[in-house]
């Protein structure tokens, strides 16, 4: 495999040939004209580095990077910022210092970008809890606000009011014989039991002061997830 540079610029610190499906065991340099630049050539050996992060404890954490390189045509190609020789079997290091054609990412198969999945599920799960133990809130005291009295505002109220009430205890009202009846929401069953005391501390929170309402609230989501 052949390359060329028709520049003596400075060319930031590179592995050469990181954008071949195999990267070559050996490199030579030949220069055609030296031209009139005072830029030295640089190489670096990366067992340097290697030594350096193993001898911290960091090697690992190479592992779960990848470095892209994106040619002329703008084609990306992506070699692991850490590999083993095929030819020695010894860890070597791509680099691509400061150069605007390469780029360090996560690891698609490394335990950091791993990690990074399994965070934002969790954050993602999280949300949703919230969300839902928001909602339960909400039904809960809007079907707490409907049934209290209810047989007073069952009494009095309009069609409406009174299809709301029905609508608030379960679904499927039969009237049978006089009597009517209805399939309880599963959810106010156990409800059922603790109602005297939910109802209580819902009003105990709307009789403090508003600062401190939103943490009470807070606080009730909580214990009634456990009913």
């Amino acid at each position: 495999m052949a390359d060329n540079s028709g520049t003596s610029r400075y060319f930031s610190l590179h592995t050469d040939g990181i954008y071949l499906q195999k990267a070559p065991e050996m490199v030579v340099l030949h220069c055609i004209d030296p031209g009139t630049s005072e830029i030295p050539t640089v190489f670096v050996d990366t067992r340097d580095i290697i030594n350096v992060l193993q001898a911290s404890g960091r090697l690992d954490e190479a592992k779960d990077y990848e470095l892209v390189f994106r040619n002329k045509e703008g084609i990306d190609y992506v070699r692991p910022l850490l590999e083993m020789s095929p030819k020695s079997g010894e860890p070597v290091m791509n680099i691509a210092l400061a150069s605007p054609k390469c780029h360090l990412r996560p690891n698609v198969n490394g335990s950091r970008a791993q990690a990074e999945v399994d965070l934002k599920r969790l954050q993602e799960e999280q949300a949703d809890t919230a969300h839902r133990v928001k909602s339960w809130y909400e039904i809960a005291t809007d079907t707490f606000e409907k049934l209290t009295n209810a047989s007073e505002k069952f009494k009095a109220g309009d069609l409406g009011s009174k299809k709301d009430i029905l609508l608030a205890i379960g679904e499927h009202p039969v009237l049978m014989n006089g009597q009517l009846q209805i399939q309880h929401h599963e959810w106010l069953i156990p409800v059922r039991k603790n109602a005297k005391r939910i109802r209580s501390e819902l009003e105990k929170v709307r009789t403090e002061p508003q600062q401190i309402q939103k943490a009470s609230e807070e606080a009730l989501r909580t214990q009634w997830c456990r009913v």
